[in-house]
């Protein structure tokens, strides 16, 4: 990059150098000022010495620059897109493919990423595209080569799991896996149940034991400043959890004198940029203290100036343990010589899941500074409820491959109708989207004719294929009738007084995550449905308080379910104790005749029912006789009800009062449901037998379909679907005419791209903006650019608080109820075009949680007193009023092209209200 930059300088050529981010933008504008001096930068909040020869911008800039047919564009020989791998990006990635194509041939390109393991293909692409070669340069190794740790929650040293070659480590994994489970047991014999170092998802660096003695993470910490394995970075997941382990370090101080003059002479430069009001702001007075000793935190919740001040200190080595989300490991020039992750789950918007390989990679790629350590050391924290097989297919796995994320958008086609040069259909045909399911296709066909001859052969014919149908829809109703009958059965007011030693209790399906790793074990005879645990004995229990649930919030005296936490002896896979050390978890057996006893803690939630039999139990369950004993005891009782181990009663027994009419109600439809399934046609062997057979049809029917859609895909005949009816939707709004001209509404919607473009274009033709004053124009804008953060909470019944009711200022619900209205109209539109849509969902989108704060910062409100408004992070609200403000400069933009001189002078004053103070302080490196 670097090289293409001095020779565009030596050819008096220009360069635009992109990334993905602003932050990063700022940084690299620094680096290259220094090298180069001819550098400028254009961000959207910044913009400085354009006419430079070397550019540095974002990829949204660059790309509204080709729509536009800027002149820049003629004199640029080279461009650079850094941190390529964007692309992936669900949102943001067809930003980059379409600035990719539209890029005229003549340019010559520079990709940067550390984490491609597909570059050939994407070469190929490039070349395809340009008719130019593309070179792809690579290092299959590292410069400073990693070597991967683990750290078991209450052990006492870390082992080596993946080696500097990439090599697994199974005896390092194993040492590590038995030290969690010996720490577990240690706290479960003294009672000391699940602490702070749980999550059960990730393992997370909590505290051994309730709340004595110092954090597993601290401990860690500790050991690695002593080894002298400083500067270090922790990844966490979670601006809270983040901020509290750095508040755990309090008894760390990592600095000299020298070093603490430094930083707060850097600090107190800094932060005399801003207002004395906001120079007091919690998080400006909260961040010092911290810093002197050597300790800070990175996340997106800072101010920006802050976050800005804490990269420039860890670049010169005055921050030596460093507590960040994954953001950072976007920041370049900033590695660590350690990096420790306190967590391995991370919430993706949607659900819980562990970090993918590439994420992994990408982070640790943070460890090793080249030219000053000889290796970088990466040490991840698990505990017992880590789940160890995904740990290790994390360690060892490869770098996510590159696809694209290509969609269409209305922006994107009404730009590509005002523009000659751009063409919509060239656009999908030249997209990496189509390039790849080309590539994929003659691979598809083929599995598709594997597919078809797979089920259409003997092995896969079902003689009285209606009864086979008929069993497994009843064993999916059982399933699900039990799953219902289940929170009132498991409610602690009714099930703890029979938790005694020796009771039988019945347990459904594992977890979500082991059924996805048992099921291709199921055999053929199987019934086609995820493996039970069955029945099982009650070992002990403990109540342990869950942070988040409190017994009152669950209508019971003696708390929630979850609280209640059951040792209970269940059948495992064969040698299922070999599996464990090897990094698997327990499975349930298959064949209830072949199988060995073992002791999980389960929560009570997990209980199925509960027997009225009760077994006596060895005095030491330790021993693999004792244990055995206990299983012929159960096979014993199973032998002696051939109809069923007899329940509990919900009524007679456990005096279950409320819900009775449900209750009973449930019971019935169950004992109808096991009626039939007793039938003897329905209990005949052959049929169960054959459960296991139409479960492989129907998966390979499913695969069948989707191998299908993807070949259709391929042939690009979806997107056209997609295409024909957003052009519907363009003229039935009227942007564009019957012979797809673009009309002056088409006109104002290219310009919106930070928010829905068509409901901005129908708020502007509706006239709603001119009625508004400047702070209410800025408020009302608020809802189009307010994230996840800002929706709003639940009133005490569970239901979504009304938007409207939310908003404190009277005069701002008119207007947002108008905004609301019109958000319905185009959901109803697009509806109508056969576009999939959800309108509540859509109408939602629209949040009103940043009106009154907007509305009360236009009219002079300090920083101070719009923080106490809302629970959001400082930096969420100065982000949120960043993308208003460039909604602000688009809409002002807009109005110049259809010659709107009123709302021109409406936006261009709320903009001059809405840029002040913090919100708007300038960048540390610009």
């Amino acid at each position: 990059a670097e090289y293409a930059i001095a020779v565009s300088l030596r050819d008096k050529q220009r360069v635009i150098y992109t990334s993905p981010i602003k932050a990063l933008s700022n940084q690299k504008f620094r680096e290259l000022q220094e090298d180069f001096g001819d550098v400028g930068l254009m961000t959207g909040d910044y913009t400085i010495n354009v006419d430079a020869s070397c550019l540095v911008m974002t990829t949204e800039i660059l790309r509204s620059m080709l729509y536009r047919g800027s002149e820049v564009m003629r004199e640029v020989k080279w461009v650079i897109f850094d941190e390529v791998h964007y692309m992936r990006d669900k949102e943001r990635g067809v930003v980059w493919e379409e600035v990719m194509i539209l890029l005229p041939h003549s340019v010559r390109y520079v990709f940067l990423s550390a984490t491609i393991p597909n570059a050939l293909q994407f070469a190929e692409w490039i070349a395809h595209l340009h008719s130019q070669p593309c070179h792809v340069v690579y290092t299959d190794y590292r410069p400073t080569p990693l070597h991967h740790y683990m750290f078991g929650a209450g052990s006492t040293g870390f082992h080596l799991v993946v080696d500097e070659n990439g090599q697994f480590k199974p005896s390092g994994f194993e040492r590590a896996t038995a030290s969690t489970a010996k720490a577990a047991a240690a706290r479960s014999a003294r009672g000391g149940g699940g602490g702070r170092g749980g999550g059960g998802r990730g393992g997370r660096g909590g505290r051994g034991g309730g709340n004595r003695g110092p954090s597993d993470c601290f401990k860690l910490v500790r050991t690695v400043v002593s080894m002298g394995m400083e500067p270090l970075i922790v990844f966490a997941f979670g601006k809270k959890m983040v901020e509290d382990l750095a508040e755990e370090m309090a008894s760390l101080d990592l600095t000299s004198e020298a070093e603490r003059q430094s930083i707060i002479a850097i600090y107190e430069n800094a932060v005399h940029t801003l207002s004395e009001d906001d120079q007091k702001l919690p998080q400006v007075e909260r961040m010092l203290p911290l810093l002197q000793r050597g300790i800070a935190v990175h996340h997106s919740g800072l101010l920006p100036l802050l976050k800005e001040l804490v990269e420039i200190l860890f670049q010169e080595n005055l921050v030596k343990l460093l507590f960040a989300t994954e953001t950072f490991a976007m920041g370049l020039n900033m590695p660590a010589k350690t990096v420790i992750f306190a967590d391995l789950s991370k919430f993706d918007g949607s659900q819980f899941r562990y970090l993918s390989s590439g994420e992994y990679i990408q982070m640790s790629g943070r460890a090793g500074r080249r030219g000053l350590d000889a290796r970088g050391t990466v040490i991840t924290m698990v505990n017992e409820k880590s789940d160890h097989a995904k740990v290790r297919e994390m360690l060892c796995g490869a770098a996510d491959r590159l696809t694209s994320r290509f969609h269409l958008s209305y922006n994107m086609l009404l730009n590509c109708v005002r523009v000659e040069t751009a063409d919509i259909d060239m656009l999908i045909k030249n997209s990496f989207h189509t390039f790849q399911l080309q590539q994929a296709r003659p691979d598809l066909e083929k599995r598709q004719r594997e597919i078809v001859a797979r089920l259409s052969s003997a092995e896969l014919a079902i003689p009285n294929e209606s009864l086979v149908v008929e069993l497994r829809a009843l064993l999916t109703q059982e399933r699900v009738l039990r799953a219902q009958l289940q929170p009132y059965l498991t409610r602690p007011s009714a099930a703890v007084q029979f938790l005694q030693p020796g009771r039988l209790a019945h347990f459904g399906t594992p977890s979500i995550e082991s059924r996805d790793r048992n099921k291709m074990k199921e055999g053929e005879e199987n019934d086609g449905l995820p493996a039970e645990w069955g029945w099982g004995v009650v070992v002990s229990f403990r109540r342990h308080e869950v942070r988040g649930v409190k017994g009152a919030k669950s209508g019971d005296p003696l708390g929630d379910a979850s609280e209640y936490e059951i040792d209970v002896m269940l059948r495992c896979e064969p040698d299922a104790a070999e599996g464990v050390e090897a990094g698997g978890n327990l499975e349930p057996a298959r064949d209830p005749e072949n199988a060995e006893l073992h002791v999980l803690p389960l929560s009570l939630s997990d209980v199925e029912g509960l027997s009225s039999v009760r077994v006596s139990l060895p005095k030491d369950l330790r021993t693999p006789d004792s244990r055995h004993s206990v299983l012929k005891v159960l096979r014993e009782v199973e032998r002696r009800f051939p109809e069923g181990v007899p329940l509990l009663h919900p009524f007679d027994d456990l005096d279950i009062e409320t819900d009775k009419e449900l209750i009973a109600k449930l019971l019935r439809k169950l004992e109808s449901v096991q009626a039939r399934m007793a039938d003897k046609e329905l209990s005949h062997g052959q049929v169960r037998k054959a459960l296991g057979v139409l479960r492989q049809r129907t998966a390979l029917e499913e695969e069948e379909k989707i191998v299908r859609r993807q070949i259709k895909e391929g042939q690009v005949a979806l997107m056209k679907e997609e295409l024909r009816g957003m052009r519907r939707v363009l003229r039935r709004l009227g942007h564009l005419s019957e012979d797809d001209v673009i009309g002056n509404k088409g006109r104002v919607a290219c310009e919106v791209s930070t928010s829905d473009e068509l409901l901005i274009t129908e708020l502007v033709f509706a006239g709603i903006f001119q009625e508004l004053e400047p702070a209410q124009l800025a408020a009302l804008l608020s809802c189009l650019v307010a994230e996840h953060g800002f929706s709003g909470g639940k009133t005490k019944d569970g239901k979504k608080e009304d938007p409207l009711a939310l908003i404190r200022e009277h005069t701002m619900r008119q207007p947002v109820e108008r905004l609301r209205d019109m958000a319905k109209r185009v959901a109803t539109v697009v509806l109508e075009a056969k576009l999939p849509v959800d309108v509540d969902e859509y109408i939602a989108r629209f949040a009103t949680g940043l009106v009154d704060i907007v509305y009360d910062w236009c009219r002079g409100a300090k920083f101070a007193d719009i923080c106490r408004m809302t629970d959001a992070y400082e930096g969420s609200i100065i982000r949120a009023l960043h993308r208003l403000e460039e909604l602000l400069r688009q809409l002002i933009d807009a109005a110049k092209v259809v010659g709107n001189e009123q709302l021109q002078s409406k936006c261009e004053q709320a903009q001059k209200l809405l840029v002040r103070d913090v919100v708007f302080c300038p960048s540390l490196y610009t």
